[in-house]
């Protein structure tokens, strides 16, 4: 009977030598098109939006949800694509073995790939440009008509006082906002868009917050003596809705107990400025 024992250590040979180039190759870099593909995933990019909300009722219409990412999630989600291009046991167990790397090197591009999109005039000066590769990463979920009717919405997270950066801001579907921050906050701000700012009143009963115009106090509410109740006036106007600009000037004198000539066009237009509104959510509020 012919013997296989010569083939059999010629492919075990040729096994080995495999072995040894497939270990060279893990010890090499990893591309940088694949880092940045791991830097979005570790921010749930392209992750199906029943895997984060698995029940709808745990988001609601008109609702806001806050987050802390586990990052042993996410490094078990990394390993997870990794995996794939695993096909023998040494695969899968070198693929684990360089994947808490490949995650971490992936972490430290996280922000770069969010404002290597972004203009230069939008980049704070002061902005860090590089992410400790431990950091967290917190943020929030929100379905509400706004999303869709305010596309141009403003964003700050803070913890404390100090704010956070954001590393991804985006419109899910027409009603789902996700936005998350480097680090842990605890106090969320969103501001109207700035094209709404306008002159006018704040409701449809034109009425008015009196600004105080006095030096070193500019723009502050005005509150009627020894309380914490603001003053208003109601602006004045036609039955055509026309504005009686000397009627309104005499009344925002009066309340501010200046002479009539210290209301002029500056002061008029601090006045009547309305700013764009924002929304303030804090952590136990």
């Amino acid at each position: 009977m012919k013997s296989w024992r010569k083939n059999k250590l010629e492919i075990r040979r040729c096994n080995d030598a495999a072995l040894e180039k497939m270990e060279v190759l893990w010890d090499e870099p990893m591309p940088d098109v694949i880092t940045q593909w791991i830097s979005q995933l570790i921010l749930l990019k392209d992750v199906p939006l029943t895997y984060l909300v698995v029940d709808e009722r745990e988001l609601p219409i008109e609702s806001i949800r806050f987050f802390n990412i586990d990052p042993q999630w996410t490094q078990a989600l990394v390993e997870g694509a990794l995996s794939i291009g695993a096909i023998t046991k040494k695969d899968a167990i070198d693929a684990l073995r360089n994947a808490p790397n490949h995650f971490y090197n992936a972490k430290s591009v996280v922000k770069r790939s969010r404002y290597g999109k972004m203009h230069a005039n939008h980049l704070r000066q002061s902005m860090n440009m590089t992410t400790e590769a431990h950091a967290q990463f917190s943020g929030f979920m929100m379905r509400s008509d706004l999303v869709s009717t305010w596309k141009g919405i403003e964003v700050e997270g803070y913890l404390g006082s100090a704010p956070h950066d954001i590393v991804r801001m985006e419109i899910l579907s027409e009603k789902v906002l996700i936005c998350i921050f480097e680090g842990e906050i605890d106090t969320v701000k969103m501001y109207e868009p700035k094209e709404v700012l306008h002159f006018g009143t704040r409701n449809h009963d034109r009425l008015v917050d009196v600004r105080r115009i006095d030096e070193g106090h500019e723009g502050e509410p005005l509150y009627k003596a020894g309380t914490k109740d603001k003053v208003t006036i109601t602006v004045p106007t036609t039955d055509q809705g026309r504005l009686k600009v000397s009627e309104l000037r005499d009344m925002l004198s009066k309340a501010l107990g200046t002479t009539i000539d210290t209301i002029e066009s500056p002061q008029l237009a601090l006045e009547m400025l309305s700013v764009a509104g924002q929304c303030i959510f804090e952590k136990g509020e």
